[in-house]
């Protein structure tokens, strides 16, 4: 059992989480309750008393995800009432004053007058029940359908204030960036080790290459991610307040300009001590750099025509890496990406112009729906994403199964095997071995703006709907995905096409 302060510092510990991307409803709590994506209020209230030890059974062993079953059940338990509070009580909320209950959040305070202090999960100032944000909120008698009332039976499970176990959800390098209390709390315990990092909340490279630091002088694996075994390595050690000298440092390379950067692996990279044959060396001179993971370095400098030399930024010394190239049969192991090959918005935007013009889109208010479906699909990154980019590779594995690893890629995202077999065709890639070329900015473009041209993803192209004659920007949606958002956006195109 617990008492409500237990709960409410779980709650507070919350404030500032927000659901990424925007308007997705993907929660860190839709995702510990298994129902990613959906409306997260009552997930979030769930989260809270299971952390705290204090369970809800009301659907499931986590507690509800549907305001109206957690209506049922404290009515059902005799523990409800429309109009006695206290602070750690369920508040149930109904705006239209229709018998049905729309949202849900946690009392934190009694004010008097029929106002009450809230902690809410999956609302805003401008959304209430939709709002995708955790936040305080001030609430009136006047919408509230009613309060449930735990069962607290006095004693603490202490639970609130202990650091939290990793709770599933990978923190890693995504764009957008991920954001949540827990990444502030792991760079907390990172600084505490000796780090300096800046306690934003935020996952951005600085705290990826403080990562593999960590994971390179613990003996984990190193891919930057912080998943279970790294959170828990990283709490013990900071509870302990391990000594500064087990964060490695950088040996640069002698004799040589300091340039920094970062390149990303474009699938499961084996990087070499020396640019030979696998089979010439052991396991100590050869390591695996896991897809998708971005490596910070000091030093890169070319040393043939197939390989670069890089060391590390966080002091693993030397080792080769396979450029980019188009011959697959030498370079069997894999390949990288440069951090250059990356485009600006800008970049983005007149390359989008010239390739529409070179298929024969010359329009503006062509070249303005392109870019503002590049934008609604990227997230405002306008660099290629994969499906489901805010997860893990293993996450797409396991959920992803019946067209893994095919999935959507690129500005806007194609799937399934038959579709890379066409464009690898078109292209003469070798997308159907390396699917993730289509993360490549330039073969991204190409199969967006042919797909709008010839009608590749719906069967309906661009130019029935944005014309000399008319332009439909709503219904151009129907290219892509039916009537998804298109009204949102046609909204973006508008304001793309006023500013071309």
């Amino acid at each position: 059992m617990a008492i409500p302060e237990d709960v409410l510092r779980v709650a507070t510990r919350q404030l500032g989480t927000t659901e990424n991307p925007r308007n997705s409803n993907r929660s860190k709590y839709g995702a510990w309750y298994g129902m990613d994506g959906q409306p997260w209020c009552a997930m979030f209230v769930s989260y809270c008393f299971y952390q705290a030890g204090l369970p809800l059974p009301i659907k499931i062993s986590k507690g509800f995800a549907y305001c109206p079953d957690g209506v049922n059940y404290f009515k059902k338990k005799g523990q409800w009432s429309t109009s006695q509070a206290k602070p750690g009580d369920i508040v149930f909320f109904d705006w239209q004053r229709d018998g049905t209950s729309d949202h849900v959040g946690i009392v934190e305070k009694v004010l008097g007058n029929g106002q009450f202090q809230t902690i809410e999960g999956n609302t805003s100032n401008t959304n209430n029940s939709n709002g995708g944000q955790v936040m305080r909120r001030t609430r009136s008698l006047s919408v509230i359908q009613g309060f449930g009332q735990p069962p607290y039976n006095g004693i603490s499970t202490n639970k609130g204030d202990v650091d939290p176990p990793w709770d599933g959800i990978f923190l890693q390098l995504t764009s957008p960036l991920m954001k949540s209390n827990e990444i502030k709390l792991w760079q907390k315990w990172m600084n505490k080790l000796g780090y300096s990092l800046e306690v934003d909340g935020i996952y951005g490279e600085n705290s990826a290459a403080a990562c593999q630091q960590f994971q390179q002088a613990n003996n984990l694996e190193i891919d930057g991610v912080v998943g279970p075994e790294t959170w828990d390595t990283v709490c013990r050690h900071a509870n302990k307040k391990a000594p500064l000298s087990a964060i490695p440092q950088v040996s640069p390379i002698p004799n040589q300009p300091q340039s920094r950067g970062t390149f990303k692996c474009i699938c499961n990279t084996l990087a070499k001590k020396q640019p030979i044959q696998s089979s010439e060396l052991d396991d100590k001179q050869k390591t695996v750099f896991a897809a998708g993971r971005v490596v910070p370095y000091v030093s890169l400098k070319d040393t043939s025509h197939n390989h670069v030399l890089v060391e590390l930024d966080y002091g693993a010394g030397q080792w080769y890496f396979f450029k980019p190239h188009t011959d697959i049969n030498k370079d069997p192991d894999a390949q990288i990406a440069l951090h250059e090959e990356k485009w600006t918005r800008e970049q983005l935007l007149v390359n989008v112009i010239d390739k529409a013009k070179e298929f024969g889109l010359p329009l503006k208010t062509q070249h303005a729906y392109i870019f503002a479906t590049i934008q609604w699909e990227t997230a405002a990154t306008f660099q290629p994403v994969r499906e489901a980019y805010w997860l893990s590779e293993s996450w797409r594995k396991r959920n992803l199964r019946r067209y893994y690893p095919y999935y959507g890629r690129g500005y806007v995202q194609i799937t399934w095997k038959t579709n890379y077999q066409k464009y690898a065709q078109i292209l003469n890639l070798s997308l159907v071995e390396k699917p993730d070329l289509v993360m490549k900015p330039g073969v991204a473009l190409f199969i967006i703006i042919h797909g709008f041209k010839h009608g590749i993803f719906t069967g309906h192209k661009l130019e029935t709907y944005v014309n000399n004659r008319k332009t439909d920007y709503v219904n151009a949606r129907r290219c892509i995905n039916g009537l998804d958002k298109a009204k949102v956006i046609a909204n973006i195109a508008r304001q793309w096409e006023s500013k071309l």
